[in-house]
């Protein structure tokens, strides 16, 4: 199984697609081909060091903390 995660761009290099997003305390590089109207910022789903596509805040927070405790995120 593979899980895309939730980002925050924090820079971008000028002229490529090349960014780094925090995840909280880690930051790692990212290409922002397929996603190329995302900002410093921005939330962004990532998946395979690819930015799949921008998301707000609130969505950011929502699969974090279902990342975090998956079993109180269903309710049980």
């Amino acid at each position: 199984m593979c899980v895309a995660l939730p980002g925050q761009v924090v820079a971008i290099d000028p002229g490529s697609t090349a960014a780094t997003v925090a995840y909280g305390a880690v930051e790692r590089h990212v290409d922002l081909m397929m996603t190329p109207e995302v900002g410093v910022g921005d939330w962004v789903i990532v998946h395979s060091g690819f930015a799949l596509r921008r998301i707000g805040s609130a969505e950011a927070a929502d699969i974090r903390s279902i990342l975090d405790d998956p079993v109180a995120a269903c309710g049980r």
